[in-house]
């Protein structure tokens, strides 16, 4: 859930902290695998939705996610959802020697449940009609937002683009790209694009990753504003302690198997010299 310029800053990130600790020089097709693999779980195969009402086009988009993202089946009665890690690791932890693409994949599946677990469950809590908090889909009707206590009804903090938590991802989007910059490069990966070819996660098409490069693109040639940011539902700093947490995080966890892809990607550059 956290926005994909989030998602791509984290992951060139992950990919600086591997150069780091690791006596590899990644290759460049490496890297756009693996950024373009963190950014593709969040493309859609849904097409012409503009049209629809906003709250109808979510709920289509979000139906296609809850695949995407392989979130727990135990827990879609629930108003938040995490990834479900493991059945993604059964699935195509096989894949990740051969294709850095599905690191990246999951390393967006860990991105988001970090997001989930840490930055939401401070931000925001979902009520019942009589102001109870409630973890249930179908009793949520009001968010209180920690930060002023304020509430919104749920459609207000879904759906309202100047109250809720879109108004945020708009605003955050800028502050993150002026702050730790990028070298994100539209021409350099739109043209790799051919050479992205899905290894075989069924659940994804890997081409739908364009509109989300444009959508990059647009944001990084925006003229830098210096904004007055005032955020409805989150803070700036706990986003600013997210972002090198939940890359510690992940390599405190995943130790293991990123070395065997470390390890695939040395033999690979050994075999490659004459």
């Amino acid at each position: 859930m956290a926005s994909f310029v989030a998602h791509y800053i984290a992951g060139e990130m992950v990919l600086n902290r591997i150069e780091s600790r690791y006596p590899v020089i990644l290759s460049k097709s490496f890297k756009y695998k693996f950024l373009l693999g963190n950014l593709v779980p969040d493309s859609t195969r849904l097409k012409n939705l503009e049209m629809l009402e906003r709250r109808k086009r979510r709920n289509l988009i979000q139906e296609e996610k809850r695949k995407t993202h392989f979130r727990s089946e135990e827990r879609l009665n629930r108003c938040i959802q995490y990834p479900d890690l493991a059945q993604f690791l059964s699935l195509y932890g096989g894949l990740m020697k051969k294709d850095s693409s599905v690191l990246g994949y999951f390393f967006h599946l860990y991105t988001d449940k970090i997001f989930f677990e840490h930055l939401c469950s401070q931000a925001f809590t979902f009520l019942d009609r009589n102001q109870n908090p409630t973890p249930y889909l179908d009793d949520s009707c009001l968010v209180k937002i920690e930060k002023n206590q304020n509430i919104l009804t749920t459609g207000e903090f879904w759906d309202n683009p100047y109250l809720g938590l879109y108004h945020d991802y708009a605003l955050l989007n800028q502050v993150f790209l002026r702050h730790y910059g990028t070298s994100f490069d539209f021409y350099r990966l739109f043209s790799f694009l051919p050479n992205f070819i899905n290894p075989g996660i069924c659940e994804v098409d890997y081409q739908e990753v364009l509109p989300i490069l444009e959508k990059m693109h647009e944001y990084c040639e925006r003229e830098a504003r210096f904004l007055d940011v005032r955020l409805n539902v989150f803070t700036l700093s706990s986003f600013f302690s997210f972002f090198p947490f939940v890359v510690e995080d992940f390599f405190q966890h995943y130790s293991p198997l990123i070395e065997e892809v470390m390890i695939e990607e040395g033999n690979q550059k050994k075999l490659s010299i004459p």
